[in-house]
């Protein structure tokens, strides 16, 4: 599935890239790995028995993944972004206000589509732009998500939403490093035994990169 993932990454780099008028903008490629820090989840099962819990501890993880973009050339505070990530979301067995929660292993690639803004720091002389500055952002994002629990492994597709905030500044006009904040939120569902399973999600991702500004 992760290897399908990064295949439609490379592809809509190819289409972004080759879109007129995106050469007149500031087109960059951004590369970043750093870690998930999940808060407790929330498991809703349809029976025999139906049943809720929440409270579910989530494991961390490593996260690694790449950006495309750009930022408009008329109105250079604003910007498109399309971000493709690997992560995983395992949750071990636990025993939750009384309840056995079984083992779940999820394999997600995240691909986010993201508008952005930012805030340039320092003298407006030159290019503010080319120095350093604030961003924020968010939008959709469609996770393709490796289940696997008590042996049995699904391939299923959902839809979340990323929030995210970042830092970066530049070593020359071209390259630059940035730290970024990110937030996802989704709801995977998968098929059981005895019927289907809801796993809400909540995760903190942080990690830092190197980007190429074109």
């Amino acid at each position: 599935m992760r290897s399908r993932g990064w295949g439609v990454g490379l592809v809509l780099l190819v289409a972004v890239m080759g879109t007129p008028g995106v050469g007149r903008a500031e087109p960059y490629v951004a590369a970043y790995l750093g870690g998930t820090f999940p808060l407790d989840a929330e498991r809703t099962q349809t029976g025999p028995p139906a049943l809720s819990v929440s409270g579910i501890n989530v494991d961390e993880s490593v996260v690694f993944g790449g950006k495309i973009g750009f930022w408009s050339d008329p109105i250079r505070w604003l910007g498109v972004e399309f971000d493709i990530s690997g992560y995983e979301a395992n949750t071990p067995q636990q025993v939750v206000s009384g309840l056995i929660v079984i083992a779940t292993e999820m394999d997600i690639t995240a691909f986010g589509f993201h508008l952005l803004g930012r805030i340039p720091l320092g003298p407006p002389e030159g290019d503010p732009m080319r120095r350093a500055y604030f961003y924020l952002g968010g939008g959709p994002a469609i996770l393709a998500v490796t289940a696997e629990q008590e042996g049995v492994t699904q391939d299923v597709g959902e839809f979340g939403l990323h929030a995210l905030a970042g830092f970066k500044v530049f070593l020359s006009p071209n390259i630059a490093l940035f730290a970024e904040y990110k937030f996802t939120f989704a709801e995977v569902t998968f098929d059981t035994t005895v019927g289907t399973e809801d796993n809400e999600l909540k995760i903190n991702q942080v990690y830092g990169g190197i980007a190429y500004h074109f």
